[in-house]
């Protein structure tokens, strides 16, 4: 009975691998793909593309929306096709589509934190096709389900609800704006349409012949608070306390070899790491929530091409 239960043991883990390679290489395939065509603004192969996926068994809605999405939102081109997307997203967010991402992915908390980011990619959607009060309807679901989470919110997730409050003359808004501007250095480049809506609020609360550039720069600095005391634990036991490491410029990354979001961010957070690594007053940190996912996490930055990587941490120890 031992063996045989072994036997069926060992078959359903190399099933479950078989799956999860099958799910990455077409994760990367379907990547490459979409930035080629992103790349020559080719929309009809695009649109084509997106549609055949969408309509497919093998649709992962996390995938769709944190892989495929963010490439496709930023172009007023395709807004309708975006939108079409988020919904079968929010459609298709199952707890057995999630398992097909790996067991440690099937959990209604996980849904809740991907319900988090489709509601607010919609709510972005709608906000940038000028449907206001429908954008309110879909952020503040966002933040119901940011709740649920029990994680802070995000300076993305807050400074959109800020927007879409002010835009729906929600005059608390502007206090959420002035929040998210604090959480996250340089979120107003993230997006054209950032800037575009900062421009009419900053208009409208400090007059028309405000500079948006030099207000963000002066609120920053007036306001700026230290980095608060962490230590950090590396895969050979090594602390790092960051007090320790005054004077250098910490580049910090959370970072999980399963999060679409995290990968998309790779190849262009190494175009500044192969410019910057080398220097010794420079410290690069890749934190990990995750240490039985270490061997996973080095095999994707090898293959990204980061060399040399001096810093991979998985625990806030403090």
């Amino acid at each position: 009975e031992m063996k045989k239960f072994i036997k069926i043991f060992v078959l359903i883990f190399y099933f479950s691998v078989l799956i999860q390679c099958s799910n990455d290489n077409q994760f990367n395939t379907q990547e490459k793909q979409l930035k080629q065509y992103v790349n020559d603004k080719n929309w009809p192969a695009l649109e084509e593309m997106i549609s055949n996926y969408m309509n497919s068994e093998d649709f992962i809605a996390h995938t769709a929306g944190f892989g495929i999405l963010p490439e496709i939102i930023k172009f007023p081109e395709l807004l309708d096709l975006s939108e079409q997307l988020i919904q079968k997203c929010i459609q298709e967010n199952s707890i057995d589509n999630l398992k097909r991402l790996g067991v440690e992915n099937a959990s209604e908390r996980k849904q809740n934190i991907d319900f988090v980011y489709f509601y607010s990619q919609y709510a972005w959607i709608l906000w940038k096709k000028e449907k206001f009060s429908e954008a309110r309807i879909n952020i503040k679901k966002a933040v119901e389900y940011q709740a649920k989470t029990g994680l802070d919110t995000s300076a993305r997730e807050l400074l959109r609800l800020g927007i879409i409050e002010y835009y729906n003359d929600d005059k608390e808004g502007w206090q959420k704006i002035q929040k998210a501007l604090l959480a996250e250095t340089d979120i107003e480049n993230q997006d054209e349409d950032y800037r575009k809506a900062l421009k009419k609020v900053i208009a409208t609360e400090l007059g028309q012949d405000s500079d948006l550039e030099k207000y963000i720069e002066t609120y920053r600095e007036e306001n700026r608070q230290p980095v608060p005391e962490l230590t950090l634990i590396s895969f050979d036991g090594n602390e790092i306390e960051l007090k320790k490491q005054k004077g250098k410029i910490l580049f910090i990354i959370f970072f999980s070899p399963n999060c679409g979001s995290c990968r998309h961010e790779l190849p262009k957070i190494k175009e500044i790491y192969d410019q910057y690594s080398s220097r010794q007053d420079i410290m690069f940190l890749f934190i990990l929530d995750k240490p039985k996912m270490r061997d996973e996490s080095i095999e994707l930055l090898d293959e990204y091409g980061y060399k040399g990587l001096q810093r991979l941490l998985w625990e806030m120890s403090k």
